[in-house]
């Protein structure tokens, strides 16, 4: 069963201590956020290197500036989920 989750792709500086949005926030259908993250890095277009990450919300058009459920970072293994 696909639920649907809000992901975002964000961007850091070098010491990823300062992440921005590169666009809007996207709703997609995934079984899980783990999931919904990975279909969104597979599918970037607008981050490069390893110094960005996707965001998970659950739900359609979720609140961004809340806690995500889980964050997909792009130095991370593609079955690894780390939060914060």
């Amino acid at each position: 069963m696909l639920f649907p989750y809000t992901v975002q792709i964000e961007a850091s500086d070098e010491a990823r201590e300062t992440w921005q949005a590169m666009a809007p926030a996207e709703t997609i259908e995934a079984d899980n956020p783990l999931d919904a993250a990975r279909m969104t890095a597979a599918n970037r277009t607008i981050a490069d290197g390893d110094h960005w990450r996707v965001a998970v919300w659950e739900g359609a058009d979720a609140d961004t500036e809340s806690t995500p459920v889980g964050r997909w970072y792009a130095a991370d293994s593609p079955t690894r989920r780390r939060e914060g």
